[in-house]
């Protein structure tokens, strides 16, 4: 009779402990999404403004969110992508970096915004696509930065 108790508190307990993890789960999850869209509401004062923030929180391996099942949404990287043309100077300055982790958010980023039509519109769709990886590694990092800043340098004109 005991161990009925026992099994069936115990039950009752672990429902609530999942019940409430899968509670807590999904409002930190809502929480972060907020977050992305305040951000992104306060910043929309100035376009200089959102891509100095963007770019100064590259290095920010904690700047990011999770959609889905559990894909990771790289905010300033995409952000600066969304914003195009005007971020890309900015971002062929941070490919110089010496931290492998901002340089790799960089370079997706450029890859991103490569493919605005704020920019196809004078590149005709042509960006540096060296490796199929969005994130390549850092051994593969020379190639990429070297093959992004001919890239700008071809286009260059269209900055000045």
């Amino acid at each position: 009779m005991i161990w009925a108790i026992v099994a069936g508190v115990l039950i009752v307990c672990g429902g609530f402990y999942y019940w409430y993890g899968s509670v807590m789960e999904k409002e930190e999850v809502k929480i972060k999404k907020d977050y992305r869209y305040i951000a992104k509401d306060v910043l929309k004062r100035s376009g200089k403004e959102s891509i100095a923030f963007y770019l100064g929180k590259l290095a920010d391996p904690n700047y990011v969110s999770t959609y889905g099942h559990g894909y990771k949404w790289f905010i300033a990287a995409e952000e600066l992508g969304q914003i195009g043309k005007l971020a890309i100077p900015g971002l062929i300055k941070k490919l110089d970096t010496k931290n492998d982790y901002e340089r790799t958010q960089a370079i997706y980023a450029l890859r991103l915004a490569a493919q605005h039509n704020n920019v196809k519109a004078f590149t005709g769709g042509e960006y540096v696509k060296i490796t199929s990886l969005a994130f390549p590694p850092p051994e593969k990092h020379r190639a990429v930065v070297g093959a992004w800043k001919s890239w700008y340098e071809k286009y260059k004109s269209n900055w000045e």
